[in-house]
């Protein structure tokens, strides 16, 4: 067998050019005489390379006889008539076969939830109470991953031996909580619903607390993530994850909440 200068070639073993194919996923090429087998698969401009012998090893080979005759049975009984493919896959009229890509359009979602175009949720819902959400839109799938909140205020007072509150304005406490539910094609489902000041409240349902005294000057600052062992998929303008606010949250400096996770597009 002939290989041309430009090409690399490697010498291997017969085990260890199956390990290749198997590997990397090439095809197995021969070319035989009398007395051996020239076996080689082709990556870009590397050839591998193994030899077998069909009779008696000559001595000069250093190859072992017993073990060549194992590796010649195994060649010819499960890989040579199999082998000697088009390395580009090719149709009935020798036309080459193009693979079509799979790969999904995919692009990283980070969106706030909103009510209408605002997105600060330290507003008056004791009344009448507002909700902020992200939507599905035609043409795409909404992987929402998690919800992430963050506030800032005075006085939030929370700090390692208490974390089971979730705020304290210095004028009107959460009394009323917040509630937290998913639409998916018409069906409800309740994320959370609770009094956010009580015990056992908002902070089981989160995790990476955070809590920075004094931030910005007078205001300390509070994040929590809700991390959805699912995503949560949007699969049209009506689907949605929302955030109902139904406390006056106006003494808080800052309220927002991020929706993240991915959006695909269809």
């Amino acid at each position: 067998m002939k290989i041309g200068t430009s090409l690399i070639r490697i010498d291997l073993s017969w085990t260890q050019l199956k390990e290749v194919i198997s590997s990397k996923s090439l095809r197995v090429q021969f070319e035989e005489t009398t007395s051996i087998y020239q076996i080689f698969c082709v990556e870009e401009a590397i050839v591998y390379l193994c030899v077998i012998y069909k009779g008696t090893v000559p001595p000069e080979s250093h190859v072992d006889q017993q073990q060549n005759d194992l590796d010649k049975s195994e060649f010819e009984s499960d890989y040579k008539s199999g082998a000697n493919l088009p390395l580009v896959p090719k149709s009935a009229d020798g036309t080459p076969i193009t693979v079509v890509s799979t790969k999904v359009d995919c692009v990283p979602l980070s969106e706030f939830l909103k009510n209408g175009t605002n997105s600060a949720m330290n507003v008056n819902g004791s009344s009448s109470p507002i909700e902020f959400k992200v939507v599905g839109s035609t043409g795409y799938i909404w992987h929402v991953a998690s919800l992430q909140f963050i506030l800032t205020g005075k006085f939030l007072n929370i700090d390692s031996k208490d974390q089971h509150r979730f705020g304290e304005a210095s004028k009107n406490p959460l009394d009323n909580g917040l509630l937290a539910n998913t639409y998916q094609q018409g069906e409800e489902g309740v994320i959370f619903a609770d009094a956010v000041k009580t015990l056992g409240g908002f902070i089981p349902y989160v995790s990476d607390i955070l809590n920075l005294n004094n931030y910005a000057g007078s205001l300390d600052m509070f994040r929590a993530t809700i991390q959805f062992s699912v995503p949560v998929a949007l699969y049209e303008p009506s689907d949605k994850v929302c955030v109902v606010v139904q406390d006056d949250l106006r003494d808080l400096e800052t309220f927002t909440c991020l929706a993240v996770g991915h959006r695909e597009k269809l």
